[in-house]
C-alpha cells in the first residue's frame, strides 16, 4: 500500500496510464475483506480530479468493466500471470475511449433535455422563475421542496405550484407522501452512472 501510495503522487508522464496502473495495484493488493471493486474503480476518477484531469470526480468506468467481467477479470490476472502490463494498459485505455463516447453522448442528451425542459418552462409555466428552478432540478436531480426553497429563489407557495406544475407536464415525479415529498427527475436520473 505504501508503494501505491508513493506512485499516485508520483508525476508520470502519462496520467491516463498511471491510473490503469494505479487500479490494477489496487486490485492486486486487494487489501479490505468487501468493497475493493468498488474502491478500486472510485480511485479512477478520484485520481484523475486530484491530478486536475477533470474538474470533478466523475467518469466511472464500472459499465465498461461489467460489460464483461470476465475480459476485465482475466486481463488483471495476466498482469500477475505474465507480467502483461502492455495488454492491461491497452484494455484499459480503449475502456477510457469507449466511456468517454458514452459520456458525450450523455452530455448531448442532458443538454437536449435542458433545453427542452426550457422551452417547455417559459411556455407552459410563466413564471420569471422557472429557469431558475430548472437549473436547480439539473443540479439536484432528487430534492425536498425545503432545499429549493431555501435558495430564495421565490415564495413557498410559488415555488409549490411550479413544483406541482413541473409534475403535472411529467418532468418531475414525486414519492407517495403527502408531507415532505421528495421529487426527482426521472430522465435525469436514467443518465446518471451509480
Amino acid at each position: 500500500m505504501s508503494n501505491l501510495e508513493n506512485y499516485i503522487h508520483y508525476d508520470e508522464l502519462d496520467l491516463l496510464v498511471q491510473s490503469a496502473i494505479i487500479h490494477a495495484q489496487f486490485e492486486m493488493i486487494h487489501p479490505f475483506k468487501d468493497g475493493n471493486g468498488r474502491i478500486g474503480r472510485l480511485l479512477i476518477p478520484l485520481f484523475l480530479y486530484y491530478r486536475k484531469l477533470l474538474p470533478y470526480p466523475t467518469f466511472y468506468m464500472s459499465s465498461y468493466f461489467e460489460k464483461d467481467r470476465s475480459l476485465y477479470i482475466d486481463k488483471l490476472s495476466k498482469i500477475s500471470q505474465n507480467n502483461d502490463w502492455l495488454g492491461w494498459i491497452k484494455y484499459f485505455l480503449e475502456g477510457i475511449v469507449a466511456q468517454s463516447d458514452i459520456n458525450t453522448n450523455k452530455a448531448y442528451y442532458l443538454l437536449n433535455f435542458y433545453n427542452d425542459v426550457i422551452r417547455i418552462a417559459n411556455t407552459e409555466l410563466n413564471s420569471k422563475h422557472s429557469i431558475e428552478i430548472i437549473d436547480f432540478i439539473f443540479e439536484n436531480p432528487i430534492f425536498k421542496a425545503k432545499q429549493l426553497i431555501s435558495k430564495d429563489i421565490a415564495s413557498n407557495n410559488t415555488i409549490y405550484s411550479l413544483l406541482n406544475q413541473l409534475v403535472n407536464l411529467n418532468i418531475l415525479s414525486t414519492d407517495d407522501k403527502d408531507r415532505n415529498k421528495t421529487y426527482y427527475c426521472p430522465k435525469i436520473l436514467s443518465f446518471i452512472d451509480l
